[in-house]
């Protein structure tokens, strides 16, 4: 019993980041459902990024993953660099299983089963990939907050590493949205 004390205190952080992260999935599909019943705002837009993808090129789509995921690892990076930099690391599982749970769940609700290879392949494996990313950098913001000194900013390094990590994962994504996104069209 005591080996698994100690596994879930050493790895309490990411655990806390993948309940957060599982709370924004839920919120996420939730919020998608409601909103496919009612307005369907967001289906307009999923719709209309989806369209997008299938007619861009691969770096057009490219830079899409490189924004999206740069963004928050450049957000985490100011957040080792803030006193509240706990508080603010914690947003960013929350608001990534926003955005993961609300696409899938739109894709599903307009294509039913039959976009999830689509699914699978295009949004959740590199979705899976950035998450175990998010988490590392998340609890890397995290510790740096907690030991910030009024000196200099801390963690460029590795928070470059981070960023390096995040461009060859959207370079990936990259290639094969741009392989498949076009096979929606189609159902």
């Amino acid at each position: 019993m005591g080996s698994w004390t100690g596994y879930f205190q050493r790895r309490r952080n990411s655990i806390a980041f993948f309940t957060l992260f599982l709370v924004g999935l839920l919120v996420g599909s939730i919020y998608a459902v409601r909103d496919c019943g009612g307005e369907r705002m967001l289906l307009a837009v999923v719709t209309n990024h989806i369209q997008k993808q299938a007619a861009a090129g691969y770096w057009q789509i490219l830079g899409n993953c490189l924004v999206s995921s740069l963004g928050y690892i450049v957000f985490l990076y100011f957040a080792a660099n803030c006193v509240q930099g706990r508080w603010l690391a914690n947003l960013v599982p929350v608001f990534y299983g926003l955005s993961v749970g609300a696409k899938v769940t739109v894709l599903l609700y307009q294509h039913g089963l039959g976009a999830g290879g689509y699914v699978l392949i295009c949004v959740l494996i590199p979705r899976f990939f950035q998450l175990i990313l998010l988490v590392s950098a998340c609890g890397q913001a995290a510790r740096l907050s907690q030991s910030i000194s009024t000196q200099k900013p801390v963690g460029e390094q590795s928070f470059l590493l981070f960023g390096a990590a995040a461009a060859v994962l959207s370079m990936a994504e990259a290639l094969v949205v741009s392989r498949f996104t076009g096979l929606l069209t189609y159902l």
